[in-house]
Order: structure tokens, then sequence, then C-alpha cells
């Protein structure tokens, strides 16, 4: 005769205490196996919250996998380069480090963060490309919850924005940072600035309230150091 239900709870609920994801779903499952078979009454119903929560426990271990992007730290400290899609990050990246990715003119030409190194005097930092994020990132839209788990272990931020591109993109992309409570030291880095105009870099280090510096793909080409031609 099995034990009075109100007790079985009990023990089940004992049994699965600090137990995740697929520890938590094969102890459910053990469960399972143990309990009488019973299609009325309480022990049904028991069945039928362990079913409930094997469920949710898959759901959520999902979701924790989903919203999850490792990136192994190296160097003596890690950089994140963020802003809007087509902001110009991946050409940065590649123009600062060794790195050789794929990069196109449309946005969204990267899907998940890039890490890679560069020297700076003479010691290794981390740079890490993070792809282009959009309204709504906090709340996972564009895998952006993933993104922003991968800036919060950033030790600064280098905002890029596209010399000749309306702002609305970066402004966006700093109202989800903040959302985020992620308030990071940053600077902005205006790129393609050989297709801007004069003053393109003062007027949006002025817009955006923080420190900027521009730079161009033919300014690396011919050795130039970044924030050369602001």
């Amino acid at each position: 005769m099995p034990m009075p239900h109100r007790t079985q709870m009990q023990l089940i609920k004992k049994r699965l205490v600090g137990k995740d994801d697929a520890e938590r779903i094969r102890e459910l499952r053990k469960i399972l196996t143990e309990l009488p078979g019973y299609r009325n009454g309480p022990y049904a119903d028991i069945r039928k919250w362990v079913n409930a929560e094997i469920e949710a426990s898959r759901v959520r271990k999902k979701v924790v996998h989903r919203d999850s992007i490792a990136v192994r730290r190296e160097g003596v400290a890690q950089i994140a380069l963020v802003g809007p899609p087509n902001a110009g990050k991946s050409s940065l990246l590649q123009a600062l480090s060794s790195i050789q990715i794929k990069t196109g003119d449309y946005a969204f030409t990267t899907l998940k963060p890039v890490p890679a190194l560069m020297r700076l005097r003479g010691v290794l930092v981390q740079l890490v490309e993070i792809p282009g994020l959009i309204e709504g990132a906090h709340e996972r839209r564009g895998g952006g919850r993933a993104l922003l788990g991968v800036l919060r272990g950033a030790d600064a931020m280098v905002l890029c924005q596209d010399a000749s591109a309306p702002l609305d993109g970066l402004t966006a992309v700093r109202r989800e940072l903040e959302r985020a409570e992620i308030t990071h030291r940053a600077i902005v880095v205006v790129t393609k600035l050989d297709e801007a105009d004069d003053g393109a870099v003062e007027r949006i280090a002025a817009a955006v309230g923080l420190p900027a510096v521009g730079v161009s793909v033919r300014m690396f080409q011919h050795g130039f150091p970044p924030g050369s031609g602001s």
C-alpha cells in the first residue's frame, strides 16, 4: 500500500532540492517510474504534477541554453565592439587584429560574437564583436538577451557608428544597454569616415555625449592608427 499522498509529495519535492536542468529531469522521470499507476485520485494528481514539472524543466533548459553564449576571455582586458547592424564592426575588428572574417555591406553579416586578439602597447587585449543589437534586445529580440549577457562580462565598450548613417540605430542600442543596466566605460568609433563630410566625428560626439574618433578602411590600409583622421 502506498504511503499517504501528502507525505509522498513532500518527499518528491525534497528529492528535487538543488537539482536543475538535466539532473532535475532525470530525477523526475525516476520518480514517475516509482509512483503507483492510478488513473484517478491523489496519486493521479501527483503523476500529473510530475509530468508538468518534466515539461517545464525541458522548456527552462532550452531557454537557458538559448540565452547563453560563452566567450572565453583572453588577454589583460576584454573590449566589446557594439553598435547597430552594418555599422562597420567587422571591418574594424579585422583591421585591429589578424583575424579574417566575413564582412559585407548589409545588415546581420555577423550572427554570433567574434573574439580576436590585438596587441596594445606590448600587451594582448581581447576584442569581441557583438552582432548588431536592435530595439527589444533585452526582451530576447534578435537573440539580444544572450548578446547582452556577453556584454556584461566585458571591461569596456567601443560603440560603432557609420559616419553617414542616422543616429537612430545607435540611440536604440544605447537604450537597450541602459535597460539591461550595462554601464561600462565607452567610446564612439565613427566608421566609414571616407564616405562622410567634414565634421562628422565632432557632430556625432556632441550628439551622443561621448568621446569619439574616426576611422576608415583606407586609413588602416595605409597603416594609420585609429583616430588619426578625427
